[in-house]
């Protein structure tokens, strides 16, 4: 059977868990809010943003409103739907298996969610299937997806995450809420980790929120992992060199990347981070707290089109790298259509 739950386990549980609890995106949480409270959550959700922003979390909370017994107040975190939802093991509430060397949904798999979705829910009045990291789902499964999106059932709820909606069939955007993710404040992150480690030193706890740009979920992986914070240097020390007018200097600092290829990818998926802050520094003159110089540079230097061109110029880089594709290549071919947005 494709249709299954998958383990959860990089993730801790949040049992009881509220919209309220949600550090962060204010304007994200109100928006789904207003959906429940008025009973209209629209049936296919796409929650984009950057790896460590909680994506799946909120996926999980509302996934646990779609479901709650309750009339009001959604998710209440203590009748037996939330519970299982928090547990993982609500029959209504699925995650279909990803397989293949790209760790994705088949159209095997989007077929028989299909099949399945017309079945009415075991427990819960809503049935709700969740889908993670869709950003290099094949074309084929997206055109299978295309046709349930088109013609939903009653009572069925899809929720997709990925780091860039714009990875995905303009059709399938077309038919899906959109709800983007942001880093927080660089205070409020700092606060919220503060009061979950306890033990850890403020001063460690700041410099792993300034290098993360105030992502919470990145701040806390980097304060026990080394090796994210060398990740985010190398991704730090690439965009810097973006807007220089000498290529060399480009394909010198993405050299070192060519032979790994998950390194390549998680260093293109934090420049994206970098960039979308300087978006929002270009357009609106203010950060989230997080003034790093990498993000003045983008912003001063170049518009707010050509940052977005820059965006899904390395999306499609990183859909090539799970695709398989000579990283040599990959690197000095993303190297010159940079160069080519830039100049």
């Amino acid at each position: 059977m494709y249709l299954m739950w998958t383990s959860l386990k990089s993730y801790k549980r949040e049992n009881n868990m509220s919209f309220s609890s949600f550090i962060g995106n204010e304007a994200a949480k109100s928006q789904i809010e207003s959906f429940i409270s008025k009973d209209k959550i629209p049936h296919a959700i796409i929650l984009e943003g950057a790896r460590g922003l909680g994506k799946r979390t909120l996926a999980k909370l509302i996934s646990k409103a779609c479901v709650c017994e309750k009339t009001w107040e959604k998710p209440c975190g203590k009748c037996i739907h939330c519970k299982k939802v928090d547990r993982e093991v609500h029959p209504d509430v699925i995650y279909p298996e990803k397989s293949g060397a790209l760790h994705t949904y088949n159209i095997e798999t989007i077929r028989e969610m299909r099949e399945d979705a017309y079945i009415i829910a075991n427990e819960a009045q809503n049935k709700v299937y969740v889908l993670t990291e869709v950003d290099n789902m094949g074309i084929p499964a997206q055109n299978a997806l295309l046709k349930i999106l088109e013609e939903p059932p009653a009572n069925v709820i899809f929720i997709l995450t990925c780091i860039s909606s714009m990875n995905l069939l303009q059709t399938i955007r077309s038919r899906m809420q959109i709800i983007s993710l942001v880093p927080v404040h660089f205070e409020e992150a700092k606060l919220y980790i503060r009061k979950k480690y306890k033990e850890l030193p403020d001063a460690k706890i700041d410099e792993a929120v300034k290098i993360s740009y105030g992502n919470i979920g990145l701040a806390i992986e980097m304060l026990t992992s080394e090796g994210l914070k060398e990740t985010i240097r190398i991704a730090n020390d690439i965009a810097s060199v973006i807007v220089s007018p000498r290529p060399f200097e480009l394909l010198k600092a993405t050299s070192g990347l060519i032979s790994d290829r998950k390194k390549f990818k998680e260093v293109l998926n934090f420049i994206i981070i970098f960039l979308r802050e300087a978006l929002i520094l270009s357009y609106t003159g203010k950060s989230n707290g997080c003034s790093y110089n990498v993000i003045n540079e983008l912003a001063n230097n170049l518009s707010g089109k050509k940052i977005i061109d820059i965006i899904e110029e390395i999306n499609k880089t990183v859909i090539y790298i799970d695709q398989n594709v000579n990283l040599t290549l990959l690197s000095s071919n993303l190297c010159i259509n940079l160069q080519s947005i830039v100049f």
